[in-house]
């Protein structure tokens, strides 16, 4: 974990990859060696951590000119892509720390080669690290479900939120079947769908499905606006 985080911040200065490589393995495997941490987890985690920096790192020339080309703002981008990075980021601590945390099978007495003078653990002994590791894991699986759950939140803000009297209004109007009044509030109801998704990145059309549904059922003519 803490080379992935050292990782983080050298793939958001150096984003080509072989550079990052280039700049950091003659450091990180030596202290991975230190550390007992297998070059193959030193590897793991510059792969992930480079990778996922390249997503919306500001120094990439490939995410920078997409946006570009698309023209799309980089904050927008950013605010949409954000419950991705998230949800990548708790997978990617989950799996190394389920990389770290099962022991590698050995023959009985074999010596680590990273650490000569320490002998691995007789048969039926069980690895210090597997308990805590199991506890981080659940842990890193429960916020992963939570940021989901949260991300899907995110999107769509109840619209009700908005103004406490609006459902009244529209419900009152689609009895008296005022379709004048229907029609206002649609059209402020797209003003604030369209503001919501300026301040958001995300959309919310609850509200204006809400009004058209509304407009259908007072038998109001189609809205052209």
């Amino acid at each position: 974990m803490v080379m992935y985080l050292v990782n983080v911040p050298l793939a958001f200065l150096v984003p080509s990859s072989s550079g990052h490589a280039t700049l950091a393995m003659p450091i990180m495997a030596p202290l991975g060696d230190f550390a007992g941490v297998s070059r193959a987890m030193v590897v793991t985690a510059y792969q992930s951590a480079s990778g996922w920096m390249n997503l919306f790192t500001p120094t990439s020339a490939i995410v920078m000119g997409g946006l570009a080309l698309s023209r799309v703002r980089y904050d927008r981008y950013l605010r949409f892509v954000a419950p991705l990075l998230g949800i990548l980021l708790v997978l990617t601590c989950l799996f190394m720390l389920l990389g770290v945390a099962v022991p590698r099978s050995r023959r009985p007495g074999e010596i680590d080669a990273h650490h000569p003078l320490r002998a691995i653990a007789r048969p039926g002994r069980q690895n210090p690290l597997w308990r805590p590791g199991r506890i981080l894991l659940a842990v890193a699986a429960l916020a992963a479900a939570l940021l989901a759950s949260a991300c899907d939140s995110a999107q769509q803000v109840p619209w009700a939120t908005y103004n406490s009297q609006l459902q009244p209004r529209i419900d009152a109007a689609t009895a008296t079947r005022g379709c004048a009044a229907l029609q206002v509030l649609l059209t402020g109801a797209k003003a604030t769908s369209t503001a919501h998704e300026k301040a958001t990145g995300f959309p919310n059309d609850a509200l204006v499905a809400y009004i058209q549904a509304s407009q259908h059922e007072a038998g109001c003519p189609p809205a052209s606006g």
